[in-house]
């Protein structure tokens, strides 16, 4: 994970915090009957964070290629 360095010795701190904030969003949505898409970590690269949450351009492009597979997976919509 990257991290600011002021953040440095704390990493382990804001790896449990996403734990957490995952869980909790898995379990509104659940709650609420909603879609939740959890990318898996391999599908980032670390240089596209600008800093330990915010991604770039091509963040973002890999964040909605996996939001477009999960929903067509879930055929939501077409393909093609």
């Amino acid at each position: 994970m990257a991290m600011p360095k002021q953040y440095a010795g704390r990493e382990q701190s804001f790896i449990e915090g996403l734990k957490i904030n995952t869980k909790v969003m898995a379990a509104a949505a659940k709650q609420h009957q909603l879609h939740f898409v959890e990318a898996a970590p391999d599908r980032f690269d670390p240089a596209w964070f600008m800093d330990n949450c915010h991604l770039n351009t091509q963040g973002h492009h890999a964040k909605a290629e996996v939001l477009f597979e999960y929903l067509v997976a879930q055929h939501l919509v077409a393909s093609e």
